[in-house]
């Protein structure tokens, strides 16, 4: 990089960890029972029932407690990454993705019409 190079642009950092997500989308009900958090779990410590009406992802570890996790205390934070309820990055990844948000009736992703 010269001096007359513009520096990188800082970004900022994805922290949301498994006590955020079990706050905003599992007790709020917007969970759907679509297990991403548990597939991505490098540590495998969510747990889910395949029982009718248990299709709710729960935490393994008791030492925090059910809402939270001491992978994500220490910067783990697959679960909120995998999770498509949890707040809206979709529209972020487009952008960083495409260059502009996903159309509505674009459901399986952008198609390159920019």
């Amino acid at each position: 990089m010269t001096l007359t190079d513009n520096p990188p642009v800082a970004t900022e950092r994805w922290t949301h960890q498994w006590k955020e997500l079990y706050e905003e989308v599992i007790n709020t009900g917007l969970c759907t029972g679509c297990a991403a958090c548990v597939i991505s779990c490098p540590h495998d410590v969510i747990g889910y029932e395949h029982e009718e009406g248990k299709y709710k992802p729960f935490h393994l570890e008791e030492d925090l407690g059910l809402d939270n996790c001491g992978h994500g205390e220490k910067g783990c934070t697959s679960c909120t990454r995998a999770c498509p309820r949890f707040r809206a990055w979709e529209p972020e990844a487009d952008m960083h993705l495409f260059g502009r948000e996903r159309k509505d009736e674009e459901c399986m992703g952008s198609t390159g019409n920019f």
